[in-house]
């Protein structure tokens, strides 16, 4: 008689937990602005804080419409750097995203975003001075891309049409720098739907240190297959929309890696080798502003070089190789660092079996293995080279747990 007894009490339990439940429940109901918009299950964090030259404050954009700077020390309010209530801005509503100038007394504000892929987007930009307070369009002729202070604040380069614009702050003036940029044909300065999907490489362009110098990347997708899939924009009838989207074993576009000078106003194409089936997954400068890395890939991404290249000769030559007979993590943006003193490279590399960190001369040769163990590295947040610390995220003695690491 135990056994049917048991069986009843634990219907009765569970029933009474559902019943339970059930009436929690219907206390909050869960819309689908709580996933959608609101956030209200997203874990705690903390989101567009962006640290200025002092390294004492930050700033955040507020309901995007105000730009304030905090303390880091006291978590007060120190000023207010943007209102968007105190200009005329074609957008009604608020501004989507901005940048401070490399010294800090101009903002780059983006408005009326409309997205492309995942992650690219067109935009309507604005050059706001933080001390007159007075507003300009970056450009008149149409929404742009990927606009960006150069390090010397002197330029803002952007794309449009699928070439490159340069303009000049002081003089406002727009120079294009690229011709032959064609929808579903060639790409300049933006990344193809490959690079930007696969290698999360969002801006196809790098500032050299001294910001004389703009290096960019060049898609051709000529040869690339298209495919078409229904676009809807909220209107009654849909529209075709057909882009460049190779599948697995089909063409890539064939990428050539270049840099203008702005002094001279020419171009000048790198040296990546004569294979066009492959990768460069990312570009950086090193601390010697006339010379460019490039980080080359195979197609079955098992090597990987990192290139030196001349920007004023385009020659280049291999700076390090690496060969694994099953597979290598495409680089990320935080892959490769070059130490300001321009002495030293830092990597991360599975070459052992375990993500981990790896300083080396600028000859190539090994200085040392920075990080050992278990405890993977997940990525490099900078480089201090006056301390010789390298600061990253790593396993804390458990899959579950992360830390961030000097």
């Amino acid at each position: 008689m135990r056994k049917p007894f048991k069986l009843i009490l634990l219907a009765f339990l569970l029933v009474g937990f559902a019943h339970i439940s059930f009436s929690q429940e219907a206390k909050k109901k869960i819309t689908i602005e709580d996933i959608s918009s609101l956030g209200t299950f997203r874990q705690k964090s903390v989101y567009g804080i962006v640290s200025m030259n002092n390294g004492e404050s930050y700033t955040v954009s507020e309901a995007k419409k105000r730009i304030v700077q905090y303390s880091y020390k006291t978590g007060e309010q120190e000023k207010v750097l943007f209102d968007f209530e105190e200009v005329e801005l074609s957008d009604p509503d608020h501004f989507t995203g901005y940048k401070l100038s490399p010294s800090e007394t101009m903002i780059l504000l983006e408005t009326e975003r409309v997205p492309i892929y995942r992650h690219s987007y067109k935009a309507n930009y604005f050059i706001y001075n933080i001390a007159d307070k007075s507003i300009r369009p970056l450009s008149e002729n149409g929404l742009q891309q990927l606009a960006t202070f150069s390090p010397d604040g002197k330029n803002i380069a952007f794309v449009r049409d699928n070439n490159i614009f340069l303009v000049d702050i002081e003089k406002n003036e727009e120079k294009q720098i690229t011709n032959d940029g064609k929808f579903n044909f060639i790409i300049n300065g933006a990344a193809d739907w490959v690079y930007e999907e696969e290698f999360a490489l969002k801006t196809a362009m790098q500032w050299s240190p001294d910001g004389k110098k703009l290096a960019f990347y060049r898609f051709d997708e000529t040869n690339v297959k298209e495919f078409n899939m229904t676009y809807f924009k909220n209107e009654l009838y849909p529209e075709n929309y057909a882009f460049k989207y190779p599948k697995a074993g089909e063409a890539n576009s064939i990428v050539t890696i270049h840099v203008y000078d702005i002094a001279l106003g020419t171009t000048v194409k790198m040296d990546i080798g004569e294979e066009t089936d492959q990768y460069i997954a990312r570009i950086k400068w090193t601390a010697d502003a006339n010379t460019l890395s490039m980080i080359r890939l195979n197609r079955l991404q098992n090597k990987l070089d990192i290139l030196l290249a001349d920007a004023k000769t385009g020659s280049s030559k291999v700076l390090y190789a690496e060969e694994n007979k099953f597979y290598i993590e495409e680089p990320t943006d935080d892959y490769l660092t070059f130490t300001d003193d321009g002495k030293y490279f830092v990597i991360t590399s599975e070459m052992d079996g375990w993500n981990h960190i790896y300083l080396y001369n600028m000859d190539g040769s090994l200085a040392s293995k920075l990080t050992s163990g278990e405890n993977e590295v997940f990525r490099i947040y900078g480089v201090d080279s006056k301390k010789e610390l390298v600061y990253f995220q790593a396993l804390d003695n458990s899959p579950l747990n992360k830390a961030v690491c000097s």
